[in-house]
């Protein structure tokens, strides 16, 4: 399975996907933060294509530090 962004993004645009080993979910972290309400992805498999639009809520911050 691959899975590519669709929305413009700036030049040092970054991501990470991981998994929850215990639901059918995938976490897409990316940086640097952007002011858009959601991201449009293109997922692609041997058999499937399909477009998705992830809607952004607004989280705080986390506080820790390490």
């Amino acid at each position: 399975m691959k899975i590519d962004i669709l929305s413009e993004v700036p030049e040092e645009f970054e991501y990470h996907i991981t998994k929850d080993e215990k639901a059918d979910t995938l976490y897409y972290w990316y940086t640097p933060r952007m002011e858009v309400d959601s991201l449009i992805f293109k997922i692609t498999s041997i058999d499937y294509e399909k477009d998705y639009t992830a809607r952004i809520s607004i989280q705080e911050r986390d506080s820790l530090i390490i």
